[in-house]
């Protein structure tokens, strides 16, 4: 029985990326980064078999990932697609995006406070402490 997750038509991997560095790409000038393929030596093999043109880091055994001008996190997990291409899995992005792109109102100093969180998270400055919101002020209210 296989330990991955059927998402639509991709599998969650057991594969991790592995923030490693950055640079600027000469031609197009866009940040580049790269992260160490990390996880179970039969999954990294798949990657490399997956992918010919694999480029591999200074010790000659970590795969490496490029990801063109979209920062990861310090990691991240990866999905395989039906077609067995290794991604990027994208989803905590994608939630987080969908929760700050409905700010409205009372919510909205909270799901900065959130959105703050959750980038340090995945920056991996994660304080732990809870989401701390100050109630506005009186003078800060509006009369109508």
């Amino acid at each position: 029985m296989s330990n991955l997750i059927k998402i639509k038509n991709m599998s969650k991997s057991n594969l991790k990326l592995v923030f490693q560095r950055e640079y600027r790409h000469k031609v197009s000038g866009n940040q580049v980064y790269v992260y160490g393929v990390t996880g179970p030596a039969k999954e990294v093999a798949e990657y490399v078999k997956s992918n010919p043109k694999v480029v591999f880091a200074d010790d000659k055994k970590t795969p490496l990932f490029f990801s063109a001008k979209v920062y990861l996190g310090n990691t991240c997990g990866v999905i395989k697609t039906q077609k067995g291409e290794f991604r990027a899995d994208m989803s905590e992005h994608k939630q987080a995006a969908s929760m700050i792109g409905n700010l409205s109102g009372d919510d909205t100093l909270y799901y900065k406070e959130l959105a703050k969180q959750m980038v340090a998270q995945k920056l991996g400055k994660a304080s732990g402490a809870p989401i701390a919101v100050e109630e506005p002020s009186a003078e800060g209210i509006a009369k109508s």
